[in-house]
């Protein structure tokens, strides 16, 4: 004859129980013997500054064209940093040029 249904899986549920207490038992032992040290050494890289882009016409030359004056400007792309001090300065090719009657 056969056993009972129920006495069929009382092994599986005594061997389930003795498996999870001894998973518990190994996580509590784990977390009281693993020691984490207080500080982890940084793998990150110095980062780059950020700078600012900023524009400003300057004075290039100034010319005569009879009773005419023309003033040349040209566009100077400059770099500043986090305090604001200049870091780079390049002229662009952006060039404007003011014509004015000098009057006579």
């Amino acid at each position: 004859m056969t056993k009972p249904i129920r006495f069929q899986w009382i092994p599986v549920i005594v061997g389930t129980l003795i498996a999870v207490n001894l998973m518990l038992i190994g996580l509590i032992v784990a977390r009281n013997v693993t020691v984490f040290p207080e500080s982890v050494p940084t793998w990150a890289q110095p980062g780059t500054p950020q700078l600012t882009t900023d524009y400003r016409m300057e004075l290039e030359s100034t010319t005569r064209e009879g009773s005419w004056v023309v003033e040349h400007y040209r566009k100077i792309k400059i770099r500043l940093d986090e305090n604001g001090k200049e870091v780079e300065q390049s002229p662009t090719s952006e060039q404007t040029h003011i014509r004015y009657w000098n009057g006579e």
